[in-house]
This record gives C-alpha cells, sequence and structure tokens, in this order.
C-alpha cells in the first residue's frame, strides 16, 4: 500500500503538536507546583515571624510582670504608693495596654494605674469568678 506523503506529513505534524502540547503542559503544572511551593514558604515564612513577634511581646510583659511583683507591696494600706508606679509604669507602656491593676486574694484594689474602679463591684465578681478557691501563688503575699 503506497503511502501519501500528505498522510504522513500530517501524522509527523500531528505528533509534533501533540507532543508540544504535552510539553507545555507538563512545564506549566511543574511551574504551578513551583508557585505553589513557593507561596507556602512564603506564608510559612510569615507566620513564625508573627509568632516570633506575639512571643517576644507576651515574654516581655512576663519579664515586667515578675520585676512588678517585687516592686508593688501587698498591704491594702499601700495603695496610693502602689498607685503611683503603676501610673508611671502605665506611661512608659504602648498604648495597647489600657490598665494595669492589682487585686488582693479577696478582690480587693491594691493598686492600679488608671485611677480608683468600682471596688465593691469587682469584689463581687472576683470572688463569684474563684467560686471561693485559694488562686496560686504564696499565702503570705496578701
Amino acid at each position: 500500500m503506497p503511502v501519501n506523503i500528505r498522510s504522513e506529513s500530517v501524522v509527523v505534524g500531528a505528533a509534533a503538536v501533540i507532543s508540544c502540547v504535552v510539553l507545555l503542559g507538563m512545564g506549566l503544572h511543574s511551574q504551578s507546583r513551583t508557585n505553589h511551593a513557593e507561596a507556602r514558604h512564603r506564608a510559612l515564612s510569615d507566620v513564625q515571624l508573627v509568632a516570633a513577634k506575639i512571643d517576644m511581646y507576651f515574654g516581655a510583659l512576663d519579664y515586667l510582670l515578675t520585676g512588678l511583683s517585687m516592686a508593688i507591696s501587698t498591704k491594702p494600706s499601700d495603695v496610693d504608693a502602689n498607685d503611683a508606679i503603676l501610673r508611671h509604669l502605665k506611661s512608659e507602656l504602648p498604648s495597647s495596654v489600657a490598665n494595669i491593676f492589682v487585686l488582693s486574694r479577696d478582690g480587693r484594689n491594691i493598686g492600679n494605674a488608671v485611677g480608683q474602679q468600682r471596688q465593691r463591684r469587682r469584689q463581687r465578681i472576683f470572688s463569684e469568678g474563684n467560686g471561693g478557691r485559694t488562686p496560686c501563688g504564696r499565702s503570705s503575699d496578701i
């Protein structure tokens, strides 16, 4: 059976087109996977950066509160001195810290950076919230 040159050209041309389409499809798929992997890596890096900043922020607050626990008196008679310390500290903190106040175990105010709050209401909320349990801490603190 004689093969027509024209039909051979069509078969060779179709094979070339099909192979180019397959090669192009594989290249696009590979590029898509690479772009997806890069975007995932960038997102993971961004999340790790944000987590590190949050960790540093709360670590600094923990350090601050540890030092503050040594500077603040737990005696109810020292409220005015505690208020002065807390006001000075609040002035140096970022605006994200709205207030700092210290309560005794029974909910009495023993220091407040912004001013006196409604102590009776807070005492009631505090005693309801802890359900009569003793919060962790040293018994000699208060």
